[in-house]
């Protein structure tokens, strides 16, 4: 590949861009939902530029032509990320060709490959069924059952915390298929199409008023034998890959739809790094050349950057090999902690404005939302106690923490066990 292919294709991109996509335009939330625009319309224009992308070649850039893909480099899906910049993308669609995508190609069947892959490229929309009411940050844990009957598995249980669960096509279910081993060794994963009967997702309000995800119900769901992802009782690699692409860090979304990030196209760690957002702020109130507030602003400067420089290098040495892939931990905890701190910083910055705004402002809860929604990031995929744990066990080789539940037959670990009260 040349310098000259690849400005020929920056060429074309930049031209596509121009011909076919308008201009990205206010949203009221991170994914890009337009102001007024219903959930169901805004997953409708994703689903229908994703398509457009796919057909014009610009999806599944450096994945193998065989499973739908372009089977160019790295440095294409570079170039396409930077002519795109400025342009309508569609959104919500982070989990999809996030962890789960990764799960999905680490494991299908070539069957499997063949019937799903490029329609997720044109815009099928996946979640994930794995979190449950007793069993969150320990996924082993799960008492959701799948029973073989026939050429068919019967699922019953509950799951949570299913983002967009709601709106999805299909998802990835894991289900306890054995009793009799430990808990990490009777888990299957299923390919669950969410129109199945039986499946009913129920969306759960937040504390910035959104619902994002689900409680799902699984009353009898039957799936056919061939929508196992993996093998009968192997779940638990499915989950392990899941969970190598999710601790790569929390989905913030666009932060420079939410104000808090820079404004531009970054393409080095310094710039990516710029509290362009903070400062914008800061400026607004003549904070600007308060010695502690521009301490504050490098501050966040340095954080972002060390995270960042981490996440990368992290991202190489698990690629190559050379440090386990729970090494991800690591970064999913500073990325968490460090979007806590620079929302908080944003709301104490902005001072009243930050808490309190007018009614018929539609951008005048952006900065609060944004702090509020941060609280999720030490929760989502995993607690950051849970991620400290991995890294301790698993990165650093530290001694396990005692687990009653090690090597028990999962129907033998007792849960949410109490000694009987007395009745007298």
């Amino acid at each position: 590949m040349t310098a000259n292919d690849l400005d020929a294709y920056r060429e074309r991109a930049r031209q596509w861009f121009a011909d076919n996509v308008p201009r990205a335009r206010p949203t009221s939330t991170a994914g890009g939902q337009r102001a007024g625009e219903t959930e169901h319309e805004f997953v409708a224009r994703s689903k229908a530029l994703q398509a457009q992308l796919h057909d014009a070649g610009y999806a599944g850039i450096t994945l193998p032509v065989e499973w739908g893909g372009q089977g160019l480099t790295t440095r294409h899906q570079q170039i396409f990320e930077e002519e795109s910049f400025g342009y309508e993308r569609p959104g919500g669609f982070g989990g999809t060709f996030g962890p789960i995508l990764g799960a999905l190609l680490g494991h299908m069947n070539d069957e499997q490959r063949e019937e799903h892959l490029v329609p997720i490229l044109r815009g099928m929309l996946w979640c994930q069924l794995m979190s449950e009411p007793g069993a969150g940050s320990d996924i082993g844990g799960i008492t959701t059952r799948a029973e073989q009957d026939g050429d068919e598995w019967v699922i019953n249980g509950q799951k949570v915390w299913t983002t967009a669960g709601h709106l999805s096509d299909f998802g990835m279910c894991l289900a306890r298929t054995d009793w009799d081993v430990p808990k990490y060794s009777g888990v299957t994963m299923f390919i669950v199409p969410m129109d199945t009967p039986g499946v009913a997702p129920r969306p759960l309000r937040q504390i910035t008023g959104e619902a994002e995800f689900c409680e799902t119900f699984l009353d009898d769901v039957r799936i056919p034998a061939k929508n196992v992802l993996g093998a009968p009782g192997g779940g638990w690699s499915v989950v392990q890959t899941w969970l190598t692409y999710e601790h790569g860090g929390v989905d913030e979304g666009d932060q420079s739809a939410r104000g808090l990030g820079s404004n531009k196209l970054t393409t080095t760690l310094v710039d990516s790094a710029r509290p362009d957002g903070l400062a914008s702020i800061a400026e607004s109130r003549g904070l600007a050349d308060d010695p502690l507030v521009r301490d504050e602003l490098v501050r966040h400067f340095v954080g972002e950057a060390m995270v960042g420089l981490a996440g990368r290098q992290l991202a190489i040495a698990m690629r190559d090999g050379r440090i386990s892939g729970h090494a991800g931990s690591m970064v999913k905890v500073a990325l968490g902690t460090q979007s806590q701190a620079r929302t908080k910083a944003a709301v104490d910055l902005a001072g009243m404005a930050g808490i309190a705004w007018e009614p018929d402002d539609p951008d005048g809860d952006v900065l609060a939302k944004a702090m509020l929604e941060s609280r999720s990031h030490s929760i989502a995929g995993g607690t950051n106690e849970i991620q400290r744990n991995n890294t301790g066990d698993r990165v650093l080789g530290l001694p396990r923490e005692p687990a009653v539940d090690r090597g028990v037959p999962f129907r033998e670990v007792r849960t949410n066990s109490a000694p009987p009260r007395d009745q007298s």
